[in-house]
């Protein structure tokens, strides 16, 4: 029951963010017309394609959401520091 509240919650907030934002670094895909939703986060270093074959497999239970990073201008945020050994 937590999980899905945060699950929620989550999605209320990325709803709003896309919906407050001209140029949004990022969009979400929907796969599936299942009763249980499922979301899908890459990893900074990949795409979103990285789930493919998992959407591919689940999308006939399950409504999948996979977010794809469109820019990454948040990478600014946390520069990454050259450490000499």
């Amino acid at each position: 029951m937590i999980m899905k509240k945060i699950f929620l919650n989550l999605v209320v907030l990325l709803i709003s963010v896309i919906a407050s934002a001209q140029n949004y670094s990022f969009s979400i895909a929907k796969s599936g017309t299942g009763k249980q939703a499922l979301l899908f986060i890459p990893g900074f270093a990949c795409s979103g394609d990285v789930w493919e074959e998992t959407v591919m497999e689940l999308k006939d239970n399950y409504t999948c959401y996979v977010l794809y990073f469109t820019r990454l201008d948040f990478v600014r945020l946390f520069p990454v520091q050259k450490v000499e050994i």
